[in-house]
């Protein structure tokens, strides 16, 4: 009896991955984009409709050399005596 209890937990185990890989791996089940009700879809079309804030700085334009450039590195040796 012992014997069978052994092989029905990995057995059972198994047969519950593959039940819970399939519930996730459905189609649409959470993928991104997926609206589940017009509710969702209007809360959606306002957050994008929103105007952003315009005081915002913005770094998207420098590249990391150009912000090396603008502000030296300091000098390592510079505190030791």
């Amino acid at each position: 009896m012992g014997v069978l209890v052994w092989w029905l937990l990995p057995l059972l185990a198994t047969v519950a991955a593959i039940a819970w890989l399939w519930w996730k791996g459905r189609t649409g089940a959470g993928e991104p984009g997926h609206v589940h009700s017009a509710s969702e879809l209007e809360r959606m079309r306002r957050a994008i409709e929103k105007p952003l804030p315009q005081n915002v700085e913005r770094n998207a334009g420098s590249t990391p050399s150009q912000a090396t450039e603008e502000t030296p590195a300091p000098d390592p040796h510079a505190g030791a005596a």
